[in-house]
This record gives structure tokens, sequence and C-alpha cells, in this order.
């Protein structure tokens, strides 16, 4: 009979032996984990160690990674096909990717909404109307009046019809 025991080292570790039932000989471990933190292993960083019957070890790259285990390369999410908005912009990072919405959209990854800059407080100047467009707005002079920029100024027709 054979029994499973999980030993705590100091360094906070735990180990899994296989062991013979009554015996208390440390020659009698059948079985320690090839993937023991303590040992050797060649797994790269980015991926998980997996024990296998025998003593053996397998690699597997961490989910975002790509390769053999031993080596794991970061898939370059932004290259292909994500699950970004099309108001978003792709943006790789180490084992994933991010979806910041573009300007004048707001939202989260998957989904980038319209900002109506023209609702409630906007940037353009009196004596002009706010046109909200697709991720930004424009202003136009209302009529009669021009623009110098940065301003809407009446006309010289208007000024008089505003005299009288």
């Amino acid at each position: 009979m054979y029994i499973y025991i999980r030993c705590k080292h100091l360094s906070s570790k735990y180990h899994i032996f296989l062991l013979r039932v009554g015996s208390k000989k440390s020659n009698n471990i059948l079985f320690k984990p090839a993937c023991n933190h303590d040992e050797h292993n060649d797994c790269d960083a980015n991926a998980i160690c997996s024990d296998l019957p025998g003593g053996s070890y397998k690699c597997e790259c961490n989910n975002g990674y790509f390769g053999s285990g031993t080596e794991c390369a970061d898939i370059d999410e932004c290259s292909g096909t994500n699950s970004c908005d099309s108001n978003a912009s792709c943006s790789n990072t180490a084992g994933s990717y991010r979806c910041p919405c573009n300007e004048g959209y707001t939202g989260y990854e998957t989904y980038c909404r319209d900002i109506d800059e023209c609702a409630g407080l906007n940037w353009c100047p009196e004596n002009s109307d706010c046109t909200n467009t697709y991720g930004s707005y424009t202003c136009s002079c209302k009529e009669n009046y021009l623009s110098d920029g940065r301003q809407c100024h009446g006309t010289y027709k208007n000024n008089i019809k505003d005299f009288f």
C-alpha cells in the first residue's frame, strides 16, 4: 500500500512524495515530483510544469504564449483576429492584449460607442452650432455670423439689423 504525503518546508514550498505504508525510511520514497521548485527543470518562466508518471514532467506554455514549453514566446493577439471593437485600438501586452476605445469614443474593449460632444457643455464658441460626428464634433457659425477661426462674429448686415 502506498500513500501520498504533502510536506511544507520552511521555504513555504510544498513537496509531494509517494511512500510505502509502514516505512519511515527515506529510501522508500518511490516518487518525487520533477516539477519540484527546489530542483531544476527546463520549463520556461511563462510555462506550467506538470509531473508525469515515472518521475518525468512536461512543460506547457501559459495562455497567451506559444512554443515547446521549454521556450515560450508571447502571442501578438493584435496581429490577427481579436475581440476589439472597430472603434478601439488593439494593444498587445505580455500574454494578453487590451482594447482601449479610440478618442471620441467611450466603453470598454469589445464595445465602444460615440461620445456626443455636443450634448451638455461643448467647446463651440458663442453664436455657433455644434454638430456631433463619429468620434468628434464640428462647430459652424450660425446664419449671418462669420468665423475668424476662434469666434463667430456678426456680419455688417447683421450688425445694422441688430442696431435698429
